[in-house]
């Protein structure tokens, strides 16, 4: 059997293969949307919310106090397990020169 699709022309079966895949698809993605919103609710309920952890107030901190006493970023970095782009971050919102 050699029933592909074919969409260079413009058959009736081709148009309506495409319809059919087109409809399922549309159907799963309407089903995954459905259980996600489901397991946000359920996870809002149990307190949880979504997104990364934010950095400890002890760990901002440390690199303020590090950022002030002139360290490199990459070292404060290193020290404090956090990216370079995270001690910049911080540089920037605490107005350290």
């Amino acid at each position: 059997m050699n029933d592909s699709i074919d969409t260079s022309n413009s058959s009736p079966t081709s148009a309506f293969q495409l319809h059919i895949l087109g409809a399922v698809a549309q159907l799963e993605r309407s089903l995954i949307r459905e259980r996600v919103v489901a397991g946000l609710k359920a996870a809002r309920a149990k307190g949880r919310f979504g997104g990364r952890p934010g950095l400890q107030q002890s760990v901002k901190d440390r690199m303020r106090h590090m950022l002030t006493e002139g360290f490199k970023e990459r070292v404060i970095a290193s020290e404090c397990g956090v990216s370079v782009a995270s001690v910049y971050k911080i540089k920037k919102l605490a107005l350290v020169a």
